[in-house]
């Protein structure tokens, strides 16, 4: 038996061609390797599982308020950008990108005649715009959570959001990174609507470009309000808030990334409590080379204020830290502005934003003291992370000093007597028209809002009261002959203790 069976495969072996054989074994290596090619340069660069975007059109859309809807059936980047009727615009546009810059949130360091016209465009756009182009608008971002943040579960029943951007002659890459990061990362049972409020831009590539690309390459969840003119990041907002039909608003600037998991914690929380009010932690990308940089570790920064009415950082206060979990939400007396979460609802209820502000500046501690002080509460979600391009100056008009007088809105109506305290800072002010405040005043009497001294004794009980609890205060100034030189804080509280010798 066993002769017969190796006399018939001596047989079978004779009878075979195994010059065809390798032939054939070459040909179908070729066509393989062929395939692969094709998938690896017309597939998007993110990983597929991280491509989530919901292609389904959503109902309620109000066509008045939009000039343009996301036209999208299905996801292009899967089909490897297979579509004759795309415009030369948008083909254009796309071409710019470099295989694989910037996945996993590396950055990318030009050099030579590059680095140069980077650096000039860069005075431009205040960040680097030549690199922002280059890269993948969908790239792929390390997860910055902590384990303890991968390990949390969430209801399946979650509010639904509404995403909304401010831009004004923003670079089209960022933008659209910013959109692509949101519709990629946020599950498409919460995502209700991602909503661009175009606030009087006249650049080619956001007046031409942007609309062609929202119609061929973005879904029906994408849709385009446009300003007749510049009104300023805070009437804009209110442009926005005013379109968004979802449960929740979530505000965003246009040079941001989502990254994973980020928004379910916070829809968790305004879930459980629909007042509080809910503050991604903010990841760095640098302006210049656009590294994406993130922690996951149980420290995390919280916001105070200045009496000269500017937003600061600091760290939670050890009594506190010592008690919290990392996964734990952190109280904060005050927010940065460009990034949080809020009931729409509730955002409303309590006075939206003071359209009597314009321009940009003082909006975030005045919506943050009236939150605290009017039924709400404040918090930094560890578990939610955005980046955030920090730029050095604003590319944009600002009205002069809108800063300011924003803030001497916010003083009047909401400091209270404390209020004092910031025109030691700007005296100048008290005599500028800041213009009517009646409305904004009867949001105190309506919601029976808590005092200003309510607020720094039981939300930011360490705020230092130069006037209460110092011996002597005022401004500190050296003398040489002639000279005379003011001592700058840089809007750091100090205490100076006079020492004996």
């Amino acid at each position: 038996m066993g002769f017969n069976l190796r006399l018939s495969l001596l047989r079978v072996r004779q009878r075979i061609n195994f010059r065809f054989l390798r032939i054939l074994l070459v040909f179908v290596y070729i066509i393989v390797t062929g395939f692969v090619l094709v998938y690896h340069f017309n597939s998007p660069s993110a990983p597929l599982e991280e491509l989530l975007v919901d292609n389904s059109h959503s109902h309620g859309v109000a066509s008045d308020k939009f000039v343009v809807v996301g036209g999208l059936q299905r996801d292009f980047r899967r089909d490897g950008f297979q579509d004759p009727n795309i415009p030369e615009s948008v083909r254009q546009f796309e071409s710019l990108v470099g295989d694989g810059k910037g996945e996993n949130g590396a950055g990318v360091h030009l050099t030579g005649r590059d680095q140069e016209e980077a650096e000039e465009l860069q005075k431009i756009w205040a960040f680097n715009k030549l690199t922002s182009d280059r890269i993948s608008l969908w790239r792929s971002l390390p997860d910055g959570r902590s384990t303890q943040c991968k390990a949390l579960h969430y209801d399946s029943d979650l509010p639904h959001a509404s995403v909304v951007i401010i831009f004004n002659n923003e670079a089209l890459s960022a933008l659209l990174r910013t959109v692509w990061s949101v519709l990629d990362r946020t599950p498409k049972d919460i995502l209700h609507e991602v909503i661009l409020v175009d606030d009087g831009s006249n650049h080619t590539e956001i007046m031409s470009v942007l609309p062609e690309y929202i119609k061929h390459r973005l879904p029906s969840k994408v849709r385009l309000v446009k300003n007749a003119a510049q009104y300023g990041l805070i009437r804009a907002r209110v442009e926005g808030a005013k379109a968004a039909t979802g449960d929740f608003i979530v505000f965003l600037d246009s040079h941001c990334e989502a990254a994973k998991g980020w928004l379910e914690p916070m829809a968790q929380r305004i879930k459980d409590d629909p007042t509080v009010v809910q503050i991604p932690r903010i990841d760095m990308i640098d302006a210049t080379s656009l590294s994406y940089y993130g922690s996951g570790g149980g420290t995390i920064s919280v916001g105070g204020f200045t009496w000269s009415g500017h937003f600061t950082w600091e760290g939670i206060p050890a009594e506190t830290a010592s008690k919290r979990k990392s996964t734990d939400p952190a109280k904060t007396a005050t927010m940065a502005g460009g990034l949080f979460a809020i009931n729409r609802e509730f955002f409303w209820k309590i006075g939206g934003y003071d359209e009597g502000m314009f321009g940009w500046g003082g909006e975030n501690l005045e919506l943050s003291f009236r939150v605290w002080r009017c039924g709400g509460s404040m918090e930094i979600h560890p578990c939610s992370h955005v980046g955030h391009i920090f730029r050095p100056f604003h590319p944009y008009h600002i009205p002069h000093d809108s800063h300011g007088i924003n803030t001497a809105r916010m003083a009047e109506v909401w400091m209270d007597d404390y209020k004092r305290m910031f025109y030691m800072h700007r005296a100048d002010l008290k005599t500028v028209d800041i213009g009517d405040l009646t409305e904004r005043k009867a949001i105190v009497d309506r919601l029976k809002c808590h005092s200003f001294k309510w607020f720094l004794d039981n939300v930011y009980p360490h705020k230092f009261i130069p006037d209460e609890q110092s011996i002597a205060w005022g401004r500190l100034r050296a003398s040489d002959g002639d000279k005379k030189v003011c001592i700058d804080h840089l809007q750091r509280d100090m205490i100076l203790i006079p020492t004996e010798h």
